[in-house]
């Protein structure tokens, strides 16, 4: 395995500035407001899954940076599948989060705006920070396919809840625009297929990055 420690030093540093920044972020957005194109306090924070994403990618590093440290401690790479998994499925649920901002929220709404305060580092920043550490930085076990669905899971699960609770139950403003001229079915479809995508193909970089580093 090569480059152990260097990698293992960077990875090191974005999982902590991942975990700094998520909190910060979703702490001021539950105790003061959301910014840019996300508005509301306390509890409705947890509406947006941006949030959520942010969350679930700060838990994964959370739970990966010891191993980080432990391989930088000894020079071998000492990273178990449950952590690298877990990692993964947060780093594809954020990626998910940058690749709308920037694919279909931006040009929609203005980057001035998804680019606004914390939620700089909720769309960017923390992002960029994950996929940099997962592929260069913690590649070398081996993702199946089997696994790499499960980035899929975080995307569906909220996509039924955001169906609920705006077209079903009409209890949340629809702040995606998802069920546009009432597309929604079309919009739920495109995300589905969009997340499965995404899925396989950071299945196939960290497993192309895992076999560059040995």
């Amino acid at each position: 395995m090569k480059l152990i420690r260097p990698r293992s030093f960077f990875a090191v540093i974005c999982n902590l500035i991942t975990v700094i920044l998520s909190t910060i972020s979703v702490l001021g957005f539950i105790l003061y407001t959301g910014e840019g194109n996300m508005s509301g306090q306390g509890v409705t924070a947890f509406r947006y899954f941006t949030v959520d994403s942010n969350i679930l990618a700060a838990l994964s590093c959370l739970a990966i940076l010891p191993f980080n440290l432990k391989s930088l401690a000894t020079g071998k790479y000492k990273l178990p599948k449950w952590a690298v998994v877990f990692k993964y499925i947060g780093t594809t649920a954020i990626t998910v989060t940058f690749l709308t901002v920037i694919c279909f929220l931006g040009p929609m709404q203005g980057f001035d705006l998804m680019f606004t305060g914390n939620n700089l580092y909720m769309y960017l920043i923390c992002p960029v920070l994950c996929l940099f550490s997962l592929l260069l930085c913690e590649s070398g076990a081996k993702i199946s396919f089997w696994q790499g669905l499960s980035g899929v899971l975080p995307n569906i699960i909220y996509g039924v809840l955001y169906f609920y609770f705006v077209v079903i139950a009409e209890i949340w403003p629809d702040f995606y625009g998802f069920n546009y001229n009432g597309m929604w079915a079309l919009s739920v479809a495109a995300m589905f297929v969009g997340s499965f995508i995404i899925s396989l193909l950071m299945t196939v970089l960290y497993n192309s990055f895992g076999k560059l580093f040995k």
